[in-house]
C-alpha cells in the first residue's frame, strides 16, 4: 500500500512538472515570436485537397508587420502574391490576368502574417509536445471561422523559428508549408505595392 501511495505522488509530481515545463516552453516561443517584425524564407508548399491530387509549389516569402506579405512562386508557374491591409492581388503573368481583393471580406491570405506573428493571441493551444530538436503545436480556432479549422506548427528548439505551418479547413483539405533559408529583422527594403501592367485582365473578387 505503502509503494502505491508513492508511485502516486510520483507520477503527480511527475504531471506538475510537465506542465510547468510546457508552459514556460510555450512563453519562450511566445516572447521569441513577438520579437519577430520580418520574417523571409524560401518555402515549399502542398496543397492536398480531400479529393483529387495534391498540388506542390514553391518559392519565396516575405511577410512585415503587422500584415504585409509578398509571396513569389516560381514553380510550378509563376505567381505573384501581395497583402498590404487593404487589398490582396494575386498576380499570373504567364496567363495574362491578376485576381484583386478588397480586404472588407477576410480571405486566407489575410490569415497568414497574423498566424506567423502572433499565433496564440488568436488560436487556442490544443497540444504542444517537443523531441530533441523540435516542437510540435497545434491550434484550433477560438471562434467558428470559414477558412481554418485547426493550425499546426513546427518550431526549431535551438533558435525558436517556424519551420513549417499547416492549416486544416473543415472538410479536410490541408494547406501545408515548409520554410528554410529563413532570415528574421534583417530590414531588407521588400515592396509589397504592387500596379498592374498594361494589357493585364483585372478580375475583382
Amino acid at each position: 500500500m505503502k509503494k502505491l501511495f508513492l508511485i502516486i505522488i510520483i507520477l503527480a509530481f511527475g504531471t506538475f512538472i510537465f506542465s510547468e515545463s510546457k508552459e514556460e516552453l510555450l512563453d519562450k516561443i511566445e516572447k521569441r515570436f513577438s520579437s519577430i517584425k520580418e520574417f523571409s524564407a524560401t518555402f515549399n508548399q502542398k496543397v492536398a485537397p480531400v479529393i483529387g491530387e495534391a498540388q506542390f509549389f514553391e518559392g519565396t516569402i516575405d511577410i512585415l508587420r503587422p500584415h504585409n506579405l509578398r509571396m513569389e512562386i516560381i514553380a510550378p508557374e509563376k505567381q505573384l502574391i501581395l497583402y498590404n491591409g487593404e487589398t490582396a492581388w494575386v498576380y499570373l503573368p504567364e496567363q495574362k490576368y491578376c485576381l484583386k481583393y478588397s480586404c472588407g471580406k477576410e480571405n486566407s491570405l489575410s490569415k497568414i502574417p497574423r498566424y506567423i506573428f502572433e499565433p496564440f493571441n488568436n488560436l487556442i493551444v490544443d497540444t504542444l509536445y517537443s523531441d530533441t530538436s523540435f516542437i510540435f503545436i497545434k491550434l484550433s480556432m477560438k471562434e467558428d471561422e470559414e477558412f481554418f479549422q485547426c493550425i499546426e506548427l513546427k518550431v526549431s528548439k535551438d533558435k525558436m523559428l517556424l519551420l513549417s505551418l499547416t492549416f486544416k479547413d473543415k472538410t479536410g483539405n490541408k494547406t501545408e508549408y515548409n520554410f528554410s533559408e529563413i532570415e528574421v529583422n534583417s530590414k531588407k527594403k521588400i515592396n509589397f505595392t504592387f500596379t498592374p501592367p498594361d494589357g493585364i485582365e483585372i478580375i475583382e473578387k
